[in-house]
C-alpha cells in the first residue's frame, strides 16, 4: 500500500476550514441568520461589499510589487484605464453588457480560482504532471459550465443576459446539441481524470487527499449553489461566501510568508501582511472599506431579479465601479500562475529539474516572470474588447430602431432554450397578451406558474384575460385563486370584487337571484364601497321574503350613492 503524499495550501486546520469543509458551515450559518436578516441585507453585505471588497487583495499585490509591476506595465496601466471606459460608456448609454461581461466571466473565475488551488497542492507536494494539470483545467471548467447546463435559473440569467446584450438569437437546435455535445465532454473528461488518478497511484505512487477533497468541495458546491438551490440569487450568496473566503485567506498567508521570508519588496505589503491580530484586523478593514464602492453597482443585480438596469442617475454612475472585478478578474489571470518561477518561490516549492524546458508542464526555473508572448496577449484584449464594442453597438441599435418584434422573437426562442423557466414562459406568454392572443398567453402564464412559484401572480393577468374574454366565471375563478396566494394585494382584491360582481349581474339578467347572491356577498366581502352590489343584493332579499334585509341593503347602498335612484326606488318599493 503506497503512502498518500500530503500537501496543504496553509496548514491541514485552515485548510479544512477555507478551502475543504467551508460549505458545511457556510450554508446552516446562512439559513440560520436568514431567520434574522432579509435577503437585501445579505444582497448589500455578500454580492456588494464582500464581493468587491475581496479585489483589494489582488491589486495590492499587482500594483505594489515593484517585480510584477516592473514586467506587466502597460498591461497594468493600459487594460484596467480599457475597463473603465467600457463602463462608462455603458452607463453612458445604459447598456447592458457589462452584466453580460460579469455574469460569464465570474463563472470562468470561479472555476480558474479552485484550479489554483489544486495545481498549488500539486506544487507543493512536488509533483508534476503535464496530464494531470490539463486535466484540472478541464475538469474546473467542465463541471463548472456543466452545472450552469443544468441551472435553470443560471442558464436563463445567461442567454437573457446575452440577449439584453445585443447577442442575436441562439438557435434551439445548435443550443441542444451543445448541451448534448458539452454532456459528454465532461463524461469524458470526468472518466479520463479518473484513469489518471490510477496511473499516477500505480506507476508514480502519487495521491494527495487534501487535492482531492478541494476539487470535490469546490466542484460539488458550485453544483449545490446553481442545482440544490431554489433561488438564483441565495445561490450566488452562498457561492461567493466561500469564494471570498477562499480568496482573502490564501492571499493573507500567502503575502504574509513571503514577508517573513524578505520576499517582498512592497512596503504596503510588509507593514500590513505580519502575523499580528492588529494587522490582521487593518487588512480586514480594508478590504471592508473598499468594498463599499460594491454597494453603489447594486443595479446590476437587478437583472439578476429581471429587473431593469441603470433605475437611477446615482446608479447608472455607481455601475462604474464594476470595473474593479473586470480588473481583479483580469489580474488574476497572470499574476497567480503556479508554472512561474516567482509565484514557486514564494509558495516555497521545489524547483523543477532545470532540464525541464520553461513553460512546460508545471514548472519554469528562476524567480521571475516567464516570458509572455506580448502580442498574443495584446490580440486576447483587441479581440474582447472588439466583441464588447459589437455587443454594445447591436444593443443600442435595437433600442433605437423599437425592436418589439426582435424582442417577441427573443421572448419565443428563449422559452424554447429554456422550457422550465418561470421567467422565459412568463415573458412570452406577456408577448402573446400584448398580440392578443389570449388563450396561447394563458396557457403559458400557466406553465410559468408551474414550474416556478414566484410567478404565482400571473394568475391575475389569466383573470384578467378570461374577463376580457367574456368568461366571467373563469376569471373569478382565476382571481380568487391569486387572492388566496395573496390576500393582501390590493389589486387582486379589486379585480376579483369586479369579477364576482360581474357574475352576478350576468346571473341576474338571466333571472338566477339565489346563484347570484354568494357571489354579491363575495363582492361586498372584499370591496363593501359598491352600491350597486347593495342594492342588487337588496332586491335578492326582498324578493326571498327578507324585508328587513333587503332595507338595510337598500339602505347602505344609499349611504354610498345617495343619488342612486334604483336603490331609492326600491326602498319605497319595498314600503308599500
Amino acid at each position: 500500500m503506497k503512502a498518500p503524499r500530503i500537501s496543504w495550501l496553509i496548514g491541514p486546520y485552515a485548510d479544512s476550514a477555507f478551502f475543504i469543509a467551508a460549505p458545511l458551515a457556510i450554508v446552516p450559518a446562512y439559513l440560520f441568520l436568514a431567520g434574522f436578516l432579509s435577503l437585501s441585507v445579505f444582497k448589500l453585505g455578500i454580492l456588494s461589499i464582500s464581493a468587491t471588497g475581496h479585489h483589494l487583495p489582488g491589486f495590492i499585490r499587482a500594483y505594489t510589487d515593484r517585480k510584477i509591476f516592473a514586467q506587466f506595465r502597460s498591461r497594468l496601466l493600459i487594460v484596467p484605464a480599457l475597463f473603465v471606459l467600457l463602463t462608462l460608456a455603458a452607463a453612458w448609454f445604459r447598456l447592458s453588457v457589462v452584466f453580460f461581461i460579469l455574469i460569464v466571466w465570474s463563472t470562468w473565475h470561479g472555476s480558474m480560482q479552485i484550479l489554483g488551488f489544486l495545481r498549488i497542492y500539486d506544487a507543493k507536494a512536488g509533483f508534476a504532471s503535464p496530464w494531470t494539470a490539463r486535466l484540472d483545467w478541464w475538469m474546473c471548467l467542465s463541471w463548472f459550465v456543466q452545472a450552469v447546463l443544468w441551472s435553470v435559473p443560471k442558464k436563463t440569467s445567461v442567454i437573457s443576459s446575452f440577449y439584453l446584450a445585443g447577442g442575436p438569437i441562439i438557435p434551439a437546435g445548435a443550443a441542444r446539441l451543445f448541451g448534448t455535445g458539452w454532456l459528454a465532454l465532461t463524461a469524458a473528461v470526468t472518466g479520463a481524470y479518473l484513469v489518471r488518478l490510477g496511473i499516477d497511484y500505480l506507476r508514480l505512487g502519487y495521491v494527495n487527499p487534501p487535492k482531492l477533497l478541494c476539487m470535490a468541495s469546490g466542484l460539488g458546491f458550485w453544483a449545490y449553489c446553481m442545482l440544490a438551490v431554489d433561488n438564483l440569487v441565495v445561490g450566488l450568496i452562498l457561492w461567493e461566501i466561500f469564494h471570498d473566503l477562499q480568496y482573502n485567506a490564501f492571499v493573507w498567508n500567502y503575502n504574509r510568508r513571503r514577508v517573513e521570508r524578505d520576499l517582498s519588496q512592497s512596503p504596503l505589503e510588509r507593514f500590513l501582511f505580519r502575523m499580528d491580530p492588529r494587522r490582521l484586523a487593518i487588512y480586514a478593514a480594508c478590504i471592508l472599506a473598499y468594498g463599499c464602492i460594491g454597494l453603489l453597482a447594486q443595479d446590476l443585480l437587478n437583472v439578476y431579479g429581471n429587473g431593469t438596469p441603470y433605475g437611477s442617475l446615482l446608479l447608472q454612475i455607481g455601475n462604474v465601479f464594476a470595473a474593479s472585478a473586470l480588473i481583479h478578474f483580469y489580474l488574476d489571470g497572470f499574476i497567480w500562475k503556479v508554472r512561474d518561477g516567482k509565484v514557486r518561490r514564494d509558495l516555497g516549492v521545489v524547483a523543477v529539474p532545470a532540464a525541464r524546458t520553461p513553460g512546460k508542464g508545471d514548472g519554469a526555473e528562476g524567480d521571475g516572470y516567464r516570458e509572455r508572448r506580448p502580442l498574443g496577449h495584446w490580440i486576447y484584449v483587441t479581440l474582447f474588447f472588439a466583441a464588447c464594442a459589437g455587443l454594445g453597438a447591436a444593443e443600442h441599435r435595437a433600442r433605437a430602431a423599437d425592436g418589439e418584434g426582435a424582442d417577441g422573437a427573443r421572448a419565443d426562442n428563449l422559452a424554447d432554450l429554456v422550457p422550465g423557466s418561470g421567467y422565459a414562459n412568463f415573458m412570452r406568454a406577456t408577448r402573446l397578451r400584448a398580440e392578443g392572443k389570449g388563450d396561447s398567453a394563458i396557457a403559458y402564464y400557466e406553465r410559468a406558474m408551474g414550474v416556478d412559484t414566484e410567478y404565482a401572480f400571473a394568475q391575475v393577468y389569466i383573470g384578467e384575460l378570461r374577463f376580457q374574454a367574456g368568461d366571467m366565471r373563469a376569471a373569478e375563478a382565476a382571481y380568487e385563486e391569486a387572492y388566496r396566494r395573496d390576500p393582501r394585494d390590493s389589486v387582486v382584491r379589486g379585480n376579483l370584487a369586479e369579477s364576482a360582481f360581474r357574475v352576478a349581474f350576468s346571473l341576474l339578467q338571466a333571472k338566477k337571484g339565489l346563484e347570484a347572491k354568494p357571489h354579491l356577498e363575495r363582492s361586498l366581502a372584499l370591496d363593501p364601497g359598491r352600491a350597486e352590489a347593495w342594492n342588487y343584493l337588496g332586491m335578492i332579499e326582498q324578493a326571498t321574503g327578507n324585508p328587513a334585509k333587503a332595507r338595510e341593503c337598500y339602505g347602505r347602498s344609499l349611504e354610498l350613492d345617495s343619488a342612486y335612484g334604483l336603490a331609492r326606488e326600491n326602498l319605497s318599493t319595498l314600503g308599500r
